[in-house]
């Protein structure tokens, strides 16, 4: 996609966006040279890796910063290695966004495990909300992802029947529902203006992990 004329757009628009610190990127293409590899990789594994990748080629990309004299007065630029010098936050959005962008680009269905790992609320939030857009998304792609921050019920403004809560039990199973499937004491659906955050967190929805006396636990 860092190839696409069109793609490379994007993802740059999208990493402008987000604020991520750096203001572009250097991207060059090396042969695979197995003799870069760790010395410590258990020899089958290490086979099975030349095979894979001998004769292909592998991205180098760096990020570039502004650098600021005394005056604060841009002085110069300074390339940072993207794997080893960007925060984890970086690194995920930069990982993750060729999928993204791919599957609203072409439709389908991305699946993301703790999509929140590392990243700011800000940044899990401006993520949701593309799939969310009828200008980005216009293929109908889906994101479905687990997370455990509370803070998206507050500002992430969806829908009841998008958010789902998995409850296990004490013999291990997890009990899949949906926000929209949940009834007030009255018998009423919940209503669209609820606090979502609060109200879970008190433990109405359920989904909420059971640990005794908080003050309790912290003395002890």
């Amino acid at each position: 996609m860092l190839d696409n004329k069109y793609t490379v757009k994007q993802l740059a628009d999208f990493y402008d966006k987000l604020n991520l610190g750096f203001d572009g990127l250097k991207i060059k293409q090396e042969k695979f040279d197995p003799k870069r590899l760790p010395e410590d990789i258990p020899e089958t594994f290490l086979k099975l890796i030349i095979q894979d990748l001998e004769g292909s080629y592998l991205f180098i990309i760096k990020t570039r910063h502004k650098k600021f004299d005394e005056k604060n007065k841009n002085v110069d630029d300074v390339e940072f290695d993207k794997r080893s010098q960007e925060s984890a936050g970086t690194n995920k959005v930069f990982n993750i966004s060729g999928l993204i962008f791919d599957v609203l680009n072409n439709g389908g269905v991305l699946v993301v495990d703790q999509l929140d790992s590392s990243l700011h609320p800000l940044l899990t939030l401006a993520i949701s909300r593309l799939f969310n857009s009828e200008i980005e998304n216009t293929k109908n792609a889906q994101l479905i992802f687990t997370t455990h921050d509370t803070n998206l019920f507050s500002y992430g403004k969806y829908r009841r029947d998008q958010i789902y809560f998995v409850e296990k039990n004490k013999y291990g199973a997890s009990d899949l529902y949906s926000l929209v499937e949940y009834r007030e004491v009255d018998g009423a659906k919940v209503r669209k203006d609820r606090s979502f955050e609060s109200v879970y967190i008190q433990g109405r929805y359920g989904a909420i992990p059971y640990i005794g006396d908080i003050a309790k636990v912290a003395m002890e």
